[in-house]
């Protein structure tokens, strides 16, 4: 799966995005979010309660692999305190460069119905 942020990155959002990974029964897909085009940016505080949410959720839900990618430095700082936080048992990772990221996520193995990120 690959997600794309742009602009004002807001919690409201995410919440959105988690809802249709659960709609779609898709949270268990390896999962690429690209952060490159965000302008705006969660407080800390607000990154850490997200990933305290995500954190909970992989003990109910499927879970793949995670891949964010975040070329600025103050948005890859970002998603590192988010992958310190939200990391259980599934992998997460934070990218300079997209085709990084897919190259990562396409080397993990399949497990139980997880699918490889297709090229768009």
């Amino acid at each position: 799966m690959l997600a794309v942020a742009k602009e004002n990155l807001l919690a409201s959002d995410l919440v959105g995005y988690l809802f249709d990974l659960d709609r779609e029964m898709a949270g268990g897909y390896r999962q690429l979010f690209d952060l490159s085009a965000v302008t705006s940016l969660l407080s800390d505080e607000r990154t850490e309660a997200f990933a305290e949410i995500i954190r909970e959720r992989e003990l109910s839900r499927p879970a793949g692999p995670l891949a964010l990618v975040a070329a600025d430095p103050v948005l890859a700082g970002k998603a590192q305190l988010f992958a310190a936080k939200a990391q259980v048992r599934r992998p997460i990772r934070v990218f300079t460069e997209q085709h990084e990221a897919r190259r990562w996520l396409d080397s993990l193995p399949d497990e139980g119905g997880e699918a490889s990120v297709q090229s768009s």
